[in-house]
This record gives structure tokens, C-alpha cells and sequence, in this order.
């Protein structure tokens, strides 16, 4: 992992943030140049603005980690289960659709995770529930 910080500040902004890059190693990938073949290594990159006064460039990376998974369950509640809409204008009947789409959503997955097991992803939750 390589760090780097420094601080930036924009003509909109009252006062200067800290930026904090973070370059992580992920894997090497095997490339043939003029015939020989040679081990590249691929780096994935992350930039972080923050005005946190004691945070470290790690801190930060975990903190935005889980708050993207988190956006991702939301984005996916909200588009492939239709909890973005309401149907009825009873809060009581859209609960219901709601929990009948969840249902469906996780009766889906398993179908398709007993279909073929093989090509389904280990790290993948299963359910909206995360069993």
C-alpha cells in the first residue's frame, strides 16, 4: 500500500481539506513485450477528501469501503425491488408489495444459485437478509 496526503484547497471552499491517495497492489498480470514475457503489477486507486482532523489515509479507506457497500444495497433495493415507488396510497398495502418483492428477489437467487452453483460468486450475499 502506498499513501499520500496533502492538502488542497478550492476557490469555493472557506478552508483547505486534506486529500489522501491510496495506491493498492491487487495482482499481477503476465504481458509479452518484443517476445519476452513479464509480471506487471495492477494497482487499484482511491482518493479521499476530508476535513476529519486525525483521520488516516486507512481509517478513511475503511470508513468509505462500508459506506459504499452500503450505498450498493440501497441502489439495489431501491431498483430491483421497487422500494423506490410507492403503488397504493395505503402505507400498509405498499409494505406488503414490498415484502412480496423482497421475496421474490431472494427466491430468485436461490433459483439461480441451484441452477448453477458452480458459476455463482463465493463473496456474493445471497439474500437481501444476508443469510
Amino acid at each position: 500500500m502506498a499513501i499520500s496526503s496533502f492538502d488542497y484547497k478550492a476557490k469555493s471552499w472557506a478552508k483547505s481539506r486534506t486529500l489522501h491517495a491510496i495506491r493498492l497492489l491487487i495482482g499481477y498480470v503476465e504481458v509479452e513485450n518484443f517476445g519476452i514475457i513479464e509480471k506487471v503489477p495492477q494497482y487499484s486507486y482511491f482518493c479521499y477528501c476530508s476535513n476529519l482532523p486525525y483521520a488516516s489515509a486507512e481509517i478513511l479507506h475503511g470508513i468509505y469501503a462500508q459506506r459504499a457497500e452500503s450505498e450498493n444495497w440501497i441502489e439495489q433495493t431501491k431498483n430491483h425491488l421497487l422500494a423506490g415507488q410507492t403503488r397504493m396510497q395505503n402505507f400498509h398495502g405498499n409494505d406488503i408489495l414490498w415484502q412480496l418483492s423482497v421475496l421474490a428477489y431472494n427466491i430468485s437467487i436461490r433459483m439461480r444459485y441451484a441452477a448453477c452453483e458452480k458459476s455463482w460468486r463465493k463473496n456474493t450475499k445471497h439474500s437481501v437478509t444476508g443469510s
